[in-house]
């Protein structure tokens, strides 16, 4: 067994072995004490005219689908991009979880419009439509988007945007549109209602573990009281026999000696017999010697004589 001062040993000689290990990794110190840099990149797909991102977005565990269509021209290719360089004091990377985006789209009459379309499950009602722009005065611009019925959960933002209009990061008629999009949420929304969700969820887990418990102690005291009752008859059943057994002996009378019961005995036959009449004597056949026959008869006489003295008067 460990004593105090073994443990307290232990420990100091792992400090600095942690330490060191952080210090010689700066990316394993940034993932311990920051925020995690090292995400990875979005994957394209084409299916048709509509290009899906996949992406694990900013505070969140799984990752999501992004579709992104055009109408009024051609989709080109979809890439992602870098929020460094687009980082400012009107954006926020809190705000734009899902990152930004770089839309190229051709087969647009000159000067002409398109409508560019921007639908995901994680969107919702309240995420916002903003496009930048390096070329423009200002940089950053909320468009006002048309948020479309959903269909299956799936949220879909649509702009429309004019070819070398302000929006357009080339500036050039050219028939091709390049946009710089990124869907944004509200960080402290976001925040919010994750604290909001995740203060009543550890309430709601407490009840139902409260329930839970409840529940398992009233079945488990129901068992425990079956139980208990069915030992209590067992030994009601077992006490029972044995009660009935000393009552008896309690009120049975003494045991009798055996003389005195022989003699009661003898005296109850006598009593009995007194008032039967003696059998006929039964003489032998003629086949019978009459020296036997008469034998015979003088002894039943006797006997008769003492078992009939209790007659005479």
């Amino acid at each position: 067994m460990q004593t105090p001062s073994n443990i307290r040993k232990v420990l100091w000689c792992c400090v600095p072995l942690l330490l060191a290990t952080l210090l010689a990794c700066p990316s394993a110190l940034w993932a311990a004490f920051g925020e995690d840099q090292e995400k990875p990149a979005p994957t394209f797909t084409r299916k048709g005219e509509t290009v899906t991102a996949k992406l694990l977005p900013r505070g969140k565990t799984s990752s999501i689908e992004i579709d992104f269509t055009v109408s009024g021209g051609e989709i080109k290719s979809v890439e992602d991009m870098d929020f460094a360089e687009a980082e400012g004091p009107d954006a926020d990377i809190k705000d734009f979880r899902s990152g930004l985006f770089v839309i190229k789209a051709g087969g647009i009459q000159p000067g002409g419009n398109i409508q560019v379309s921007v639908a995901s499950t994680y969107f919702n009602q309240s995420t916002q439509f903003w496009v930048f722009n390096p070329n423009a005065p200002k940089r950053w611009t909320e468009v006002e988007a048309e948020h479309l019925e959903p269909r299956e959960r799936v949220e879909e933002l649509r702009v429309t945007i004019a070819d070398g209009g302000p929006l357009d990061r080339d500036g050039k008629a050219n028939g091709e549109v390049v946009l710089v999009v990124g869907p944004r949420d509200s960080f402290w929304g976001y925040a919010i209602g994750t604290l909001f969700i995740r203060f009543f969820g550890v309430f709601m887990v407490l009840m139902l573990l409260e329930i839970g418990m409840l529940t398992a102690g009233r079945i488990f005291q129901s068992i425990e009281n079956h139980s208990v009752k069915a030992k209590a008859e067992a030994e009601t059943a077992l006490v029972e026999p044995a009660a009935a057994a000393a009552a008896l002996e309690k009120t049975a009378p003494p045991p009798m000696d055996r003389g005195k019961a022989a003699a009661i005995a003898l005296a109850l036959h006598l009593h009995l017999m007194r008032d039967r009449k003696a059998p006929p004597l039964r003489f032998a056949p003629p086949e019978t010697p009459a020296w036997s026959s008469e034998g015979r008869a003088r002894i039943m006489s006797e006997r008769l004589q003492v078992f009939s003295r209790g007659n005479r008067k």
